[in-house]
């Protein structure tokens, strides 16, 4: 009896996870959808884990049994762990980053509940566990869909604000990214399907039903039809959800997925009504393709959701020529390591060695690939040729075993597989998708061992291989003793949550100007022991440096840079072969030379370390010509800048930064010319400070008031956008705005601009309130203030 409860609670601990990973998030933490779903998902495999393992230890028919399917993932977890040991960075390897927090270490806890639920078998209630799962996946498309039509502002409740604080283009729901999101719901949606045929393979292979009295209605019509609805119901409203996402290789994995199915009904399938539907639809569905794909360039298309990026697919574009280029330097970076690779989650290090120059487009944004977004690529670089022969392993065995057993309505999960394989050649495994494929490994491993478990309450006692004599009160030793081990990692997940949390409120009170709350904040997320301590110093020295660019000080910023550029060099030190890791202490150090005099060597030093590792990085350049301004080298400035743009002449984003840069030395002719072609070249101003910045040019240069004005409105315009985080605040681009108009003769605008800014802040308490007197005077609203 003990022994049965401990199974029921390891059942509902993974009925429990199925449901809630989807839907959780906790707003007030950095990457509040991903980094919350990967700690309570560790959490509750690790207590499963535990469970489990107890049962293993007294009953070995608990204990993974050697299936081909078993074998291949233990090869390739092997596989993952020496790589690992043996890549670039194996701290990477291990944790990942914070914002993608699934390594090695998340890889076990999923090949950890695949041992679990394999070794319960058939007993674990697969059919009631995909219930809660496709239940869990319409919520999830619910609230996507939602998304299209429900907006929250500011002051609403931050839970659901998060969510709903704008019309999203693409929606993602619980999972925020409109990718993560539909890779889940590719599973779900099939998953869907396979419960709707299995309750009518059940209804109709009862043996109180004659076969032969079979007819259309009996199908269509079961004894529970309302359930069927309801099931059909879910089904399209996760494919609504996913075609909401416009995620194309999704959209493809299912469209195939779709295909299968309806050819493999024109010829298994025992109806002959059914065949006939099925050809009808598999017929038409090669008919709309056809003309889907002649006509793709139609605007037709482009009203439909889903089918607006695949028409719009064309080579030319930015997002495919920067997948192809990524692909071509992972490539060339496997042909480096092809044995083991370069270690799991380090394809980043491997893409910047092979850096192609001709990746930067308008900005230096989508330059940054830490993901192939080709899942083949990506085993192939990071875990070389013997790693992706190990993973493609895991794809045929669940292949064979499909195919070799008796498993009712196995097409779909063929479909299944198949769609996930296409899905994954374009984007990448996130906890949505790990979860759905783990647990459908571990439902066709089940079927791998023919004989199934009891819980009769006779269980001790019937089951040979139970350690003889075992008292009861030994077995709840047992499983007190692991479940208190377990606590350990239970701990360390809680650190990450809290270290997060910490994080997340110490960027919250510097975007609120609470200096002193933020700088807290943050000393406590820095106490915290977590895997991603790491990205938290550099968030931390980024904030810094934010403030400080904007005038805002924060206490004792001597001593606390000082401090910071510390842990940034500890940071190198944890991650000496990524070249960003140099760039944003050389950033740092650039930023802050008036503290040291030694910053702007260090900074040079710094720099030529990252061209080290990716010697055709422009940004890297960037960052070598702030460090010659600082020294004085207007020359070399100058041709440093002439290198970046001999790397690929026709990318706009460097002429966009020596525009900056020869305004900033007085250089208005080069300023301008400069800033003019980069906008022939389609980069524009895109952030609240380029906007800030090119007004601040315009007006104090070169005199150029509307030019000012259009700047600084457009700012203004883009401020509440919920995706950008300010560098800049309201009140500072108001003020610039207002003088912008007194210097342009609008002195109603210049008037009402001023008065606004009263709203917000007391003019008396600025430094420049002593010239601006005249200004208010002039305009007779001096009194106001």
């Amino acid at each position: 009896m003990f022994q049965n409860n401990i199974i029921r609670s390891i059942k509902y601990l993974i009925y429990l996870l199925v449901v809630v990973i989807p839907l959780f998030y906790f707003p007030t933490i950095m990457f509040p959808f991903q980094l919350s779903k990967t700690v309570i998902f560790q959490i509750l495999t690790e207590i499963i884990f535990a469970l489990w393992l107890g049962l293993a230890i007294l009953n070995k028919k608990f204990r993974p049994k050697l299936t081909l399917l078993t074998i291949s993932l233990c090869i390739f977890m092997f596989i993952a762990v020496v790589s690992a040991i043996f890549g670039s960075d194996w701290r990477i390897s291990l944790w990942s980053n914070e914002s993608r927090s699934l390594g090695l270490v998340g890889l076990f806890h999923f090949f950890s509940l695949f041992l679990v639920a394999a070794s319960l078998k058939r007993e674990i209630g697969w059919e009631y566990l995909w219930s809660l799962s496709f239940g869990s996946a319409v919520a999830v498309s619910l609230i996507g869909i939602s998304q299209k039509f429900l907006v929250l502002s500011r002051g609403s409740n931050e839970w659901f604000y998060i969510i709903y604080s704008g019309i999203p283009e693409r929606i993602g729901s619980t999972f925020s990214n409109p990718a993560f999101m539909a890779g889940y719901l590719l599973f779900n949606f099939f998953i869907g399907l396979y419960i709707l045929f299995l309750r009518k393979t059940q209804i109709n292979t009862d043996e109180n039903i004659n076969k032969s009295q079979i007819t259309k209605q009996n199908l269509l019509c079961g004894e529970r039809r309302y359930i069927d609805w309801l099931l059909v119901m879910g089904a399209i409203l996760i494919l609504i959800a996913i075609f909401l996402s416009q995620t194309i290789g999704v959209i493809l994995g299912l469209s195939i997925g779709i295909l299968i199915l309806l050819f493999y009904s024109v010829f298994q399938t025992q109806f002959i009504f059914l065949r006939k539907i099925s050809a009808g639809f598999f017929g038409v569905c090669i008919i709309l393709l056809g003309i889907f794909w002649l006509t793709h360039s139609d605007y037709f298309w482009q009203k439909i959701p889903g089918f607006k990026r695949i028409a719009s697919i064309s080579f030319q574009q930015e997002s495919i020529r920067s997948r192809l280029i990524a692909w071509e330097s992972g490539w060339e970076a496997f042909k480096e390591k092809p044995i083991l690779g370069w270690g799991p989650e380090n394809f980043r290090i491997a893409f910047d060695k092979y850096y192609n120059p001709k990746i930067l487009f308008i900005n230096t944004t989508g330059t940054h690939w830490d993901k192939p977004h080709n899942i083949v690529l990506e085993y192939l670089t990071a875990t070389g040729i013997i790693g992706l022969l190990a993973y493609l392993s895991v794809f045929i065995l669940a292949f064979y075993t499909l195919i070799k057993k008796q498993i009712k309505n196995k097409i779909f999960f063929v479909a299944i597989i198949i769609a996930y394989f296409v899905q994954n050649l374009f984007i990448f495994d996130t906890i949505g998708t790990y979860l759905m494929f783990f647990l459908t490994l571990a439902f066709i491993n089940s079927y791998s061992v023919n004989k199934s478990l009891s819980y009769s309450n006779d269980l001790i006692t019937n089951c040979n291989n139970l350690i003889t004599n075992n008292p009861i009160t030994v077995q709840r030793i047992i499983f007190g003793v692991l479940l208190i081990i377990s606590l350990v990692p239970i701990y360390y997940n809680y650190q990450i949550f809290k270290g997060a949390n910490y994080e997340y409120w110490g960027v919250n009170y510097f975007l609120n100007r609470m200096k002193e709350s933020s700088l807290l904040s943050f000393n406590k997320a820095l106490m915290t022991s977590t895997p991603y301590i790491d990205d938290i110093r550099k968030n931390f020295a980024d904030v810094i440096k934010q403030a400080y660019q904007q005038g805002i000080e924060y206490p004792n910023l001597a001593d606390l840079q000082d401090k910071l550029a510390g842990h940034l060099r500890l940071v190198i030190q944890h991650h000496q072969n990524n070249f960003l890791n140099y760039i944003i202490l050389a950033e740092f150090e650039n930023v802050f030379h008036k503290y040291n005099s030694n910053y702007a060597e260090e900074a040079e030093k710094l720099a030529q370390k990252a061209l080290e590792l990716s010697p055709k990085r422009q940004q890297t350049y960037y960052v070598l010509t702030k460090t010659k301004l600082l020294q004085a080298d207007i020359q070399g400035a100058y041709n440093t800048f002439e290198a970046i743009i001999k790397l690929h002449p026709t990318a706009a984003e460097p002429h966009f930064y020596l525009g900056l840069m020869a305004y900033g030395l007085g250089d208005i002719k080069t300023g301008s010319r400069e800033i003019g072609e980069a906008e022939r070249l389609g980069r524009v101003p895109q952030k609240i400070e380029e906007f800030v910045t090119l007004g601040n040019f315009a007006g104090d240069l070169e005199y150029d008031y509307k030019k000012a004005i259009k700047y600084y409105i457009s700012a203004l315009n883009i401020f509440n956008n919920k995706e950008v985080i300010p560098v800049v605040f309201r009140e500072d681009i108001l003020l610039k705005l207002a003088i912008a108009y007194y210097f342009d003769k609008n002195y109603e605008k210049s008037s009402k601009t001023f008065l606004e800014l009263k709203e917000a802040v007391d003019l008396k308490t600025l430094p420049i309130y002593e010239n601006l007197k005249p200004v208010l005077q002039e305009l007779g609203i001096e009194n106001s203030y």
